[in-house]
């Protein structure tokens, strides 16, 4: 039951990743997999996150000049918080080098990397979805396309932005076709938005 947390972590704090890198190299934001909602051993729910290994992939592009058969330094400090009955943080100081070249696969981790982007969220495709909300709840309305033959099991809405409450359940039921998620509004969210 030991959990790391999302972005909108609930009662925790998100992993975040501080990069030192070589001059014209930039670090893109943590691509995120989609959490599963943590509880505690008693059953309640305390935040958004992940149980066991996860892999946080976070895009790293090179400068425009590079000079051949040199090698390149990433540096990153990782920090997090992991939790189960007792929360604990965690750090570490992480480096690589490199050497500038082609691009070579690692056998090792092909595997584990596709796995990891795989649970990247992505656009749906045979959906169409509205939001709306009332001064108490946000509704989701996922109305499938003609054709959509596919039907999705325990739907859950994470708000990035922290407007839904994360420790209250969502709610799921159908309307003619179209799946329907209600999810409670967290007590201090802007309900003007």
């Amino acid at each position: 039951h030991w959990h790391s947390y999302w972005m909108a972590a609930g009662t925790g704090y998100p992993t975040a990743i501080t990069w030192t890198l070589p001059e014209g190299f930039t670090a893109g934001a943590i691509q995120w997999p989609t959490p599963h909602v943590v509880k505690d051993l008693a059953g309640k729910i305390t935040g958004n996150g992940y149980e066991n290994e996860v892999f946080l992939l976070v895009e790293i592009t090179p400068s425009k000049t590079l000079d051949a058969d040199t090698n390149i330094k990433l540096e990153a400090v990782a920090e997090w918080l992991m939790c189960e009955t007792v929360c604990m943080p965690g750090d570490a100081k992480l480096a690589i080098s490199l050497p500038v070249g082609a691009a070579q696969a690692d056998a090792k981790w092909t595997g584990p990397l596709a796995a990891a982007r795989a649970q990247l969220p992505a656009a749906s495709t045979g959906w169409d979805i509205t939001a709306s909300h009332d001064v108490a709840k946000l509704t989701l309305r996922l109305i499938p396309r003609p054709g959509t033959t596919h039907q999705p099991a325990g739907l859950h809405f994470f708000a990035a932005d922290g407007f839904t409450d994360y420790t209250q359940k969502n709610t799921v039921t159908q309307d003619n076709g179209t799946l329907v998620i209600t999810a409670p509004l967290d007590a201090a969210a802007d309900k003007a938005t």
